[in-house]
C-alpha cells in the first residue's frame, strides 16, 4: 500500500509538470495568411482551456489505470504461485437422500452427480483440462454421509484449498447455523443438486403393544406413515410381508405435514424372532419405501411355586391357563418370579436368605400373608430388608375402584370402566408406605403396594389369596396378576430396528460371546462385517461400520452361531426431502457478508463447464490495461486535433 500510495503521487507529480510546462512550448507555425486568420478563428481562449482540461483527465487515467494493473498483475501472479501446489477438493454428499430423484425425474440425485464428477476428475487426471482445478496434483473427490463428516473434511483442508460442496443440502441435515459456517471460506462453492418436487412418503416407526409375545398368539403391530413434500390428502398404500408373504395391506388417507397410524394382527410362529418388511407403495420416490423389523421372540415366563402349593389354588389355577406362563415347584436358576404363600410355604432364616438372594439377582416375589398369627411373616420381612410392616385387626373392608390413570392399569382395560362392584376383604397387614401401591381400599388403606428391595421387587397383599376369598373369585384378580409378572418380566425390550447412522447397537449377547471368542460379526447375504465391539454391563455394545450402508436384516454371527438379528433402515430424517434453493442459499451468503458462489448443478451443464465457471473470471488488471489503451488513444486523438486547429 505505501508503494502504490507513493508511486501514484510521483506520477502524478510528472504528469502535472510535463502537462503544464508543455503548455508554455511555443511552436512555429509555417501557414499563409488564410491559414493564420483561421487558426484565429477556431483557437479562441475557451476550446483551448477544455483541450488542456480533457488532456490532463486522460493522462491522469492512464497514469491511474497503469498503475492499478501493475499492482493487480502483481498481487495475481502471487496468488497463482502460492495456489500452484494447493489442492482442489470436490466433496459430495453420499447421505440416502440423495437416492431420492432428481429435479430432472431421469436419475438419481446420486446417478446425476457420479456422470458429471466421473468424467470430470477422470479428464482432469489425464492433464487434458487446463482449468486451474485441473492442474493441481492431487485432485481428488471425497464423499460425506453426515454433516460432521463434511465439517471434518473442511476443517482438515488449507485455506487456498478450493472446495466444491455438491449436496442437495436437505433442511432436516443443514441447519442456516450450519450452512453458514462454510461461508465463512473465500474458496467454497456450494453446488446445489435440486431434488424433484414429487411427494415422498416413507414409514416412520413400527412398534408393538404387548410386551410378551408368545408363539401362536395374536400380535398388533403398529405402523406410522410419514410424508414429504406434500400439498394435498392423498391415499397411501401399506403393506405388511414376513419372507416373501404378505400379512397385511392397509390403506390410509394422508393429510398434508401429518402422520398417520396403521395396525397390522400378526400371528407368532416357532420360537424364533419374526422377520417384518413394511412397504409403502410410492412410485415417484422408492429409494425409502421398505423398513424393516424384527418382531419380540415369542417366550415363556418361569415362576417358581411351593412344593406344598395345591393344584386348586387361585393363583396356581390363574397361571396354569396360560400358556406364556411355566410353573416350577423347585428352585429353578431360569425362573423370574416367586410366588410365596405364607400358609403353605416354610418360613425360617433359611428361606429369608434365599429371598435376599433372589432379590439380590434383580427378579420378584410375590408374597401373600396366611390367616392367623403374623409374627412369622413380619420376622420374615424384617429380615429381608422391609421395615414398617405390622399386623391389622381382622375388619372387613371395602376394595376401592382401581385408578385407571395408573400406567400399571392402561394395558389392562382397553376402555374405562364404569360402576365396578369392588369386594369386601379383610386385611392381616398394614403398612404406610410403598414404592408403588396399586390397590387400595375405600379409607386409603394399601391392599396391593410394590416395594423396591435390593436389585429386585417385592408385591405384597394385605390379605390372603385363598379360594374362598372374594378378590380371587372377582373378574380383577387375573389381570391384576398377570401385569404382575408381565411387568416385572419385560424389563427394557431390545429396539424392533435400528438407523444406520446409529454410533452404536447394544446387543445381549456377551454370554455367547465370551463363549465363542470369535468376536462378532454383522452378516447380510455374502457380505460379512466385522464391527467394533466392547462388553458393558453384560451386554455388547458394536458399532456400525461407515460401510454398512444398505438396509436389511443382518444377522448376528459369533463364529459360526448365529446370536440374533438385527434390522437396519435408512435414518428417517434422510426422507425428508425439503431443501434450501439457491436463492436461499445465496441469501445466507449475503446474511454473512460473503461472496460464496452458489450454483444449481443441472443435467445439460456440463460439471467441468459450472467448476471452470465458479473458478475463472476476466482478471481486473486486464480491464484496467484496457483502459490505458483507450487513454492513450484519446489523448493522440485529442493532441492531433489540437494540431489540425479542430475544435475536438
Amino acid at each position: 500500500m505505501f508503494l502504490l500510495t507513493s508511486g501514484a503521487a510521483v506520477a502524478s507529480l510528472l504528469l502535472l509538470f510535463i502537462h503544464f510546462f508543455g503548455l508554455r512550448l511555443r511552436q512555429k507555425l509555417e501557414f499563409s495568411h488564410i491559414q493564420f486568420l483561421s487558426s484565429i478563428l477556431h483557437r479562441s481562449r475557451s476550446v483551448k482551456k477544455l483541450q488542456n482540461v480533457v488532456l490532463l483527465l486522460t493522462r491522469l487515467l492512464f497514469v491511474v489505470s497503469a498503475l492499478i494493473a501493475f499492482f493487480l498483475f502483481i498481487s495475481d501472479s502471487s496468488e497463482q504461485e502460492a495456489a500452484a501446489g494447493a489442492n482442489a477438493l470436490v466433496l459430495v454428499d453420499d447421505s440416502w437422500s440423495m437416492k431420492g430423484v432428481a429435479k430432472v425425474n431421469a436419475f438419481s440425485k446420486a446417478e446425476l452427480i457420479d456422470q458429471k464428477t466421473t468424467a470430470f476428475l477422470s479428464e482432469a487426471q489425464g492433464g487434458k483440462n487446463q482449468s486451474s482445478i485441473a492442474n493441481t496434483d492431487a485432485q481428488t473427490k471425497k464423499t460425506f454421509r453426515t454433516f460432521s463428516e463434511l465439517e471434518n473434511y473442511v476443517a482438515q483442508q488449507k485455506k487456498s484449498t478450493a472446495l466444491f460442496i455438491i449436496s442437495d443440502f436437505q433442511k432436516s441435515q443443514f441447519s442456516l447455523e450450519q450452512v453458514s459456517t462454510f461461508l465463512k471460506r473465500n474458496s467454497v462453492s456450494l453446488v446445489s443438486v435440486p431434488s424433484s418436487s414429487s411427494p415422498n412418503f416413507f414409514i416412520d416407526s413400527v412398534w408393538v403393544d404387548q410386551p410378551i409375545y408368545l408363539a401362536g398368539s395374536a400380535l398388533t403391530v403398529m405402523v406410522r406413515v410419514a410424508g414429504s413434500q406434500q400439498s394435498e390428502k392423498e391415499q397411501v398404500l401399506i403393506k405388511a410381508l414376513v419372507g416373501d408373504k404378505l400379512v397385511g395391506s392397509s390403506q390410509l388417507l394422508l393429510e398434508p405435514q401429518q402422520k398417520g397410524i396403521v395396525k397390522f394382527d400378526l400371528k407368532g410362529e416357532g420360537n424364533s424372532a419374526t422377520k417384518l418388511k413394511v412397504v409403502v407403495e410410492d412410485t415417484k420416490s422408492p429409494f425409502d419405501n421398505e423398513y424393516f423389523a424384527v418382531l419380540p421372540t415369542p417366550t415363556s415366563i418361569k415362576i417358581r411355586i411351593g412344593e406344598k402349593v395345591e393344584q386348586g389354588h387361585p393363583v396356581v389355577q390363574a397361571l396354569g391357563q396360560e400358556a406364556a406362563f411355566t410353573l416350577h415347584r423347585k428352585q429353578s436358576p431360569s425362573a423370574s418370579t416367586w410366588f410365596f404363600d405364607a400358609s403353605t410355604g416354610s418360613i425360617n432364616s433359611g428361606t429369608a436368605r434365599e429371598m435376599k438372594d433372589w432379590l439380590q439377582q434383580g427378579k420378584s416375589l410375590i408374597l401373600v400373608p396366611a390367616v392367623g398369627s403374623q409374627d412369622a411373616l413380619l420376622s420374615l420381612l424384617t429380615e429381608i430388608g422391609l421395615k414398617g410392616i405390622r399386623a391389622e385387626a381382622s375388619v372387613s373392608k371395602t376394595l376401592h375402584a382401581p385408578d385407571l390413570s395408573d400406567p400399571f392399569f392402561r394395558s389392562i382395560f382397553e376402555k374405562q370402566v364404569r360402576n365396578m362392584k369392588m369386594p369386601q376383604i379383610q386385611p392381616l397387614l398394614f403398612w404406610n408406605s410403598a414404592f408403588h401401591t396399586i390397590l387400595k381400599f375405600s379409607d386409603n388403606s394399601p391392599f396391593l403396594s410394590s416395594f423396591q428391595l435390593e436389585k429386585g421387587k417385592l408385591h405384597l397383599f394385605s390379605a390372603p389369596l385363598e379360594k374362598e376369598t372374594s378378590f380371587a373369585a372377582h373378574p380383577l384378580f387375573v389381570p391384576v396378576l398377570y401385569q404382575l409378572i408381565i411387568t416385572d418380566n419385560t424389563g427394557s425390550p431390545s429396539p424392533l430396528a435400528y438407523a444406520l447412522d446409529q454410533d452404536e447397537i447394544r446387543l445381549p449377547a456377551a454370554g455367547a460371546l465370551a463363549a465363542s471368542r470369535e468376536g462378532i460379526t454383522l452378516r447380510k447375504d455374502a457380505q460379512n462385517i466385522i464391527p467394533e465391539q466392547k462388553v458393558r454391563k453384560g451386554d455388547v455394545v458394536i458399532s456400525l461400520p461407515t460401510e454398512v450402508t444398505i438396509p436389511g436384516f443382518y444377522e448376528v454371527v459369533a463364529g459360526e452361531q448365529v446370536l440374533s438379528t438385527v434390522a437396519l433402515n435408512i435414518p428417517g430424517k434422510e426422507s425428508y426431502l425439503e431443501s434450501y434453493s439457491v436463492n436461499e442459499l445465496e441469501e445466507i451468503a449475503k446474511e454473512q457478508g460473503t461472496s460464496i458462489k452458489v450454483v444449481e448443478l443441472e443435467e445439460n451443464l456440463p460439471l467441468q463447464k459450472l467448476f471452470q465457471n465458479s473458478e475463472s473470471g476476466m482478471s481486473l488488471w486486464k480491464y484496467c490495461l484496457i483502459l490505458c489503451l483507450l487513454s492513450l488513444l484519446a489523448e493522440v486523438v485529442i493532441l492531433s486535433a489540437k494540431k489540425r486547429g479542430s475544435l475536438i
